[in-house]
């Protein structure tokens, strides 16, 4: 019997991907299913138990570390991607395989790497596909264009990697930095990886909800006379989800479990939008994006028992 070490989900086309690893006694598998959300039930159903396979290894354990929708920039279209930690005995180093889904059942590696030690923090796929990380207040990144890892000319305590809606510079890093000469001081910055430039991050959210901040997604983004005004939904370590309107709070919402991990928009196929907030331990929960108000779902663990 295989044993199950992980799922993750993600938001694609009105439906639901969960990605799985399971290990077999001739080694260890990535596979997907598609889910379905019925308003009725307020849950989620597995459309195809016939899962896709997205890669498989006899000789190392496998673990999901993320995933994410984003841009390919070849096919000029969003594509799901999923990334793979590879892990063999008796060693210390750790490979990295980044895939995209092209079609239902076809994986394609966009990157490969070995790292010596393991990612953790703040991990981003964005527009590329590009693939973006902190470690030790260092970001790095790397696609199929970069011929290899490189890494951002900064150092910085970062609360969020990711990309925001506008024509230009788009990838963006937001944390805390030091000011030179006074080390007890600390500024809140947004950094653009593409030119370098660098503004005060409390256009997207206030300094105060800094360090509550487990995840957050931008919505909207418009530059403005050298302003930025965003739309943001953030979900913090107080277990609570919030919208910020250009730097301010706008509404909260209680979710019902501890350390989200990741914030995604589901349009449904009758046309509803939904916010759905998946969290450690695989559970996952939906609120209503017009009221802002949870429908509380089981653990996703419970959809392939």
């Amino acid at each position: 019997m295989a044993a199950e070490h992980g799922i993750k989900m993600l938001a694609v086309k009105g439906e639901v991907l969960a990605f799985q690893c399971k290990t077999h006694r001739k080694g260890s598998e990535v596979s997907f299913n598609s889910l379905s959300f019925d308003r009725d039930s307020q849950s989620f159903s597995v459309r195809d138990r016939n899962s896709s396979s997205i890669h498989k290894d006899s000789s190392a354990e496998m673990d999901i570390v993320h995933c994410c929708s984003t841009l390919d920039v070849q096919q000029r279209q969003k594509v799901p991607c999923v990334l793979l930690r590879l892990c063999k005995k008796r060693t210390s180093a750790f490979k990295y395989k980044l895939y995209s889904i092209s079609t239902s059942t076809d994986a394609k590696l966009h990157a490969e790497f070995a790292l010596p030690y393991e990612m953790r923090d703040n991990i981003s796929i964005v527009h590329g596909p590009t693939l973006v990380w902190s470690h030790e207040n260092s970001v790095f990144y790397v696609s199929s264009q970069t011929g290899g890892v490189k890494e951002v000319p900064i150092s910085i305590r970062v609360n969020f990697i990711g990309e925001l809606p506008l024509r230009r510079r788009k990838i963006v890093i937001q944390g805390v930095q030091n000011v030179p000469g006074d080390q007890s001081n600390v500024q809140n910055k947004l950094y653009y990886i593409e030119d370098g430039r660098s503004f005060n991050s409390v256009c997207l959210v206030p300094d105060a909800y800094s360090s509550v901040i487990q995840c957050m997604m931008v919505l909207s983004a418009e530059e403005v006379d050298d302003c930025l005004r965003s739309t943001v939904l953030a979900a913090t370590s107080m277990k609570q989800l919030v919208l910020f309107e250009n730097g301010l709070p706008r509404d909260v919402c209680l979710l019902p479990y501890e350390q989200p991990m990741n914030i995604q928009i589901v349009h449904t196929l009758k046309n509803e939008c939904l916010i759905v907030v998946t969290f450690n331990q695989g559970n996952i929960c939906t609120v209503w994006k017009d009221t802002f108000q949870v429908s509380v779902c089981k653990g996703v663990v419970h959809l392939f028992c």
